[in-house]
């Protein structure tokens, strides 16, 4: 494992980090950094080439996909260059550059704003971008983590000044502060031209196709650096042995952790005609290797085997801060459940994140179940934390529509996300 001591929740949700109980840390000590993403929407990103669609398009649903998902304290800001002068004059085409959404946490409010203003991009002018890393740096402040996050489709067309020079400007301007570049459907002749701001300034460099690898990309980037979640629940200790020993559990939010690479194990009692929702997620600090993945299932108990029956697909997201999140939703009826004569099942969630040796890991685990008048009206049951403590997340809506799944979900590092929680 990677993490010293990592956080695995059921429903992730994220909460602003603590202070420390006896000292006084300095201003931003333990705050989220300050992230500008800047985007390029000059005239090559109406290209229709990315994915069957056009990079602005496949941009736009990236964006918006971080937008959805960041967290509410984490202080985020977007610059645009190229999305307002369609002319040919160099001047005024090389000072097309703006800030769209100053840098804010993302409450309610701010992620509407930044939503509609991604809704109405366009893309028609110049590719500033040294100009605009400069006005970057001035719209995050002087001091304190600050990091820019660059989206380009090429290498600037209005040097001076050139981008590089300005990148060594800006690292000069002290440690703080560095540059992540995705290069979006760049050609080789520009990706030089990117690679060295991301070098100059301590920042990464990756290349992106489509919508999808541009929003995993993007989301990788963002969950480095915002990594404070807190579980919460009411202790419950699942059982290691499996069903036969297990706790019952009834909906609401638990909090339990994993032990070396054992399994944890519930019983919880529903009706043929209820619907079931589980949700599992786990967080560490420090990332997880490769292919780590965790899964939840759920049903009568089996012998000599797990629980299959009763859970069908959620879509599923690497979310933030190092976090693999999970989920699933049964199917009420129509003969899909196969429930025990007392209509107790199982769930089960399999670790396969700790081995034995590591540190034990927090698991916040949350259960819903809605029965067919609360399906009808769209009722919803316990669900994760949302509004100013959550981290954009989930929520157990019955009437969402659920596509077709698999009895096992799960997720591994490495994969994309699917989209943003039903």
């Amino acid at each position: 494992m990677l993490a010293p001591v990592p956080a695995l929740i059921l429903g992730a949700a994220l909460l602003a980090p603590s202070a420390t109980a006896n000292a006084a840390p300095p201003p931003d000590a333990s705050a989220p950094a300050r992230i500008e993403l800047v985007l390029d929407l000059s005239g090559s990103m109406n290209e229709n080439d990315a994915g069957g669609q056009t990079r602005l398009a496949a941009a736009k649903q990236a964006v918006t996909r971080i937008i959805d998902t960041a967290p509410e304290k984490a202080p985020l800001g977007l610059r645009v260059y190229g999305a307002t002068y369609p002319g040919q004059d160099r001047k005024q085409g090389c000072a097309d550059t703006r800030q769209v959404l100053p840098i804010t946490p993302m409450d309610k409010t701010a992620r509407a704003d930044a939503k509609n203003q991604v809704a109405g991009f366009k893309a028609v002018g110049f590719t500033p971008i040294g100009v605009s890393l400069r006005e970057a740096a001035k719209d995050l402040g002087p001091s304190g983590e600050r990091r820019i996050v660059l989206v380009s489709d090429g290498e600037d067309t209005c040097a001076p000044p050139p981008p590089c020079d300005v990148a060594r400007e800006l690292k000069a301007q002290g440690v703080d502060l560095a540059v992540d570049v995705i290069g979006f459907r760049t050609p080789s002749s520009a990706r030089s031209q990117l690679k060295c701001i991301a070098d100059v300034t301590g920042g990464s460099y990756a290349d992106a196709g489509d919508a999808d690898s541009l929003t995993a990309n993007l989301s990788t980037l963002f969950r480095k650096e915002w990594r404070t979640y807190q579980a919460t629940g009411k202790p419950v200790e699942g059982s290691l042995g499996g069903c036969q020993d297990a706790p019952l559990v009834a909906p609401g939010q638990y909090l339990d952790r994993f032990t070396g690479g054992r399994d944890l194990y519930y019983k919880v009692k529903k009706r043929p005609d209820q619907q079931l929702q589980v949700s599992a997620t786990a967080v560490a600090e420090g990332g997880y290797d490769r292919g780590s993945i965790i899964t939840v299932a759920a049903g009568p108990p089996e012998q000599g085997g797990k629980p299959r029956e009763w859970l069908r697909e959620f879509d599923q997201s690497m979310g933030w801060a190092d976090i693999i999140t999970t989920g699933g939703r049964s199917k009420p009826g129509a003969g899909e459940d196969k429930p025990a004569p007392d209509d107790t099942g199982c769930i089960v969630i399999e670790n396969s994140v700790t081995k034995a040796g590591d540190k034990p890991m927090q698991v916040e685990l949350l259960i819903g179940i809605a029965d067919k008048s609360t399906r009808e009206a769209g009722a919803r049951t316990p669900q994760p934390r949302t509004g100013a403590d959550a981290e954009g997340g989930f929520s157990f809506n019955s009437a969402t529509p659920i596509g077709p799944g698999t009895h096992r979900q799960s997720i591994a590092v490495g994969e994309a996300p699917s989209g943003a929680w039903s």
